[in-house]
């Protein structure tokens, strides 16, 4: 069975204050930030039972393009609630600086 909660997650997350767009998979432009890109990145059988798959891990990337620092800080918290709501849990995350974008990415799992 595949699993994919990804639109699920861009409703969420675009409902944030300050979340400019939201987008699934890389954007395209950079034009418009604060931007937050949601991308699965591994949907993982981990039980069967009767030749059915049981039980998955769904792990999602959560990145957040801004101009400033402070401001992808700010929105990496309310990112990280709206997360907590849908039953995520952060396994990781990492801070990235462009020459003119601040990137600030997080992994979240969750168990189906």
């Amino acid at each position: 069975m595949i699993h994919n909660d990804a639109e699920r997650i861009k409703e969420r997350l675009s409902a944030l204050p300050g979340a400019a767009q939201v987008t699934r998979g890389w954007p395209r432009s950079l034009a418009q930030l604060p931007l937050i890109a949601v991308s699965k990145a591994a949907d993982t059988p981990i039980d069967s039972r009767d030749d059915r798959e049981y039980a998955a891990r769904l792990e999602y990337y959560i990145r957040i393009f801004t101009s400033k620092a402070k401001e992808a800080d700010e929105l990496a918290e309310s990112v990280d609630a709206a997360m907590e709501e849908l039953g995520y849990v952060r396994t990781f995350s990492y801070d990235d600086d462009d020459s003119d974008v601040r990137i600030a990415a997080m992994r979240y799992r969750k168990y189906v």
